[in-house]
């Protein structure tokens, strides 16, 4: 922890902002009060597992189609102005979507469809551009810290979200004297979200423009992007990321659903599982001076599919819990090894396209999930869903250990710490 803090009090104020964004993302968005808001909403509405899926497909489908636009954007202008750009339509879009419960029932869909869809724009004008920026912003001696330091101030952020979504409802429940089986209560924390989540624009404004002082020293790298090597990652990804959010989609869904349980229970749950992964996150520079970034990511990824099992073997709420913290602590491990190595393959002047790429397939992936995730329920039941998102993630170690070894062997062989 001493060296995450030397480590951080060396970083620019472009860094700093990034990381005080990416905490209120976590708090709001990714992991804190939607995870445990949004799916409940959908369903309080009225619509069923099949509805959750395909709103939750149709966004990661948006998000798919504007991740290689919005990389080819930021390689042309830069990665800040079209960050600032995604972040104010997800503010905006953020705080619109809860209003459907306001909306005349025929409309309610539509709002929902749409909101989704351009919140999502927003997300991928952000996401793509994100690691980048990071990249650029940061010298190699502090690049893995910062990037840890992004995921677990995340997953902190997201541990607190996750409790305060889990209460907000029941507060919101007995002000406005209705019970929790109406939308309302979800609809006033979504909306308190949304108002939480502002405050990044304004620090994603306050950043800089990126120099070219930090890439002196990866010019070497310039023209070694092949369309090979973004294929391969891609795939990894596409599989990865469709078992990963299989499972995690419809974590809430299944406690809610099948096992009864109330949303304060779901939220300390899904808060736990934050709370173990920011030490996981902290883990990954070490990991990889051990490991390196090949083993890493194989061994992570395998760990994600295992931490399924509980869910399949003894279906109930111990086991949900258990699968949940297991798979939000091992993706934890797994996001700042991957993202950092990946835009290490590349040379500045690529990493935007190479970041889209991978979002794109992510995206694909996911919305592949989502759509289907509803159906799989409804037919084979949520044993059979949490088995195919297991056995994705093990596809998709399995890919990335098979592209490693071909180039060369050197899956296993640790990261050097930078000498700078």
């Amino acid at each position: 922890m001493a060296l995450y803090l030397r480590t951080l009090r060396r970083s620019s104020r472009n860094v700093r902002l990034y990381l005080l964004t990416t905490t209120l993302q976590g708090f709001t968005m990714y992991g804190g009060i939607n995870a445990v808001a949004l799916n409940l909403f959908i369903l309080r509405l009225g619509y069923g597992p099949e509805y959750v899926g395909i709103l939750n497909g149709t966004s990661w489908l948006a998000l798919a189609l504007f991740s290689f636009p919005a990389g080819q954007l930021g390689r042309r202008i830069g990665s800040r102005r079209p960050m600032i750009f995604g972040q104010a339509l997800t503010v905006g879009f953020l705080i619109l979507l809860p209003l459907a419960e306001f909306m005349p029932l025929g409309w309610r869909l539509p709002w929902l469809i749409t909101t989704n869809a351009m919140l999502s724009v927003g997300i991928a004008f952000v996401w793509v551009n994100s690691f980048p920026f990071l990249m650029g912003s940061t010298t190699v001696a502090e690049r893995s810290h910062s990037f840890s330091a992004q995921f677990a101030l995340s997953t902190l952020a997201a541990f607190a979200g996750a409790i305060v979504g889990g209460l907000l409802p029941g507060l919101w429940s007995r002000l406005l004297g209705v019970p929790l089986t109406r939308a309302i209560p979800y609809a006033f924390t979504l909306l308190v979200s949304g108002a939480m989540l502002a405050p990044s624009l304004a620090a994603l404004i306050a950043t800089r423009e990126i120099g070219d002082g930090h890439r002196q020293e990866e010019r070497r790298l310039e023209g070694k992007a092949p369309l090979s090597l973004m294929g391969a990652m891609a795939a990894v990804a596409l599989l990865a990321s469709a078992g990963q959010w299989l499972g995690q989609t419809f974590f809430n869904v299944y406690m809610d659903d099948a096992l009864g349980m109330p949303t304060s229970l779901i939220g300390t749950i899904l808060a736990a599982g934050q709370l173990l992964a920011a030490p996981a996150s902290l883990l990954a520079p070490l990991a990889l001076s051990r490991l390196g970034a090949g083993r890493t990511t194989s061994l992570a990824q395998i760990a994600t599919s295992l931490s399924l099992l509980p869910l399949i073997i003894a279906p109930g709420w111990a086991s949900a819990g258990l699968g949940a913290v297991g798979l939000l602590a091992t993706v934890a491990l797994l996001n700042p090894v991957i993202g950092q190595y990946q835009q290490s393959l590349v040379a500045p002047s690529r990493r935007t396209q190479m970041s889209g790429i991978i979002t794109t397939a992510v995206s694909v992936g996911a919305a592949g999930s989502a759509l289907a995730g509803g159906y799989i329920i409804a037919g084979l039941g949520y044993r059979s869903l949490f088995l195919l998102a297991a056995a994705l993630m093990a596809g998709g170690a399995l890919l990335f250990w098979a592209w490693a070894r071909h180039q060369g062997g050197k899956p296993g062989e640790p990261t050097q710490p930078s000498r700078q």
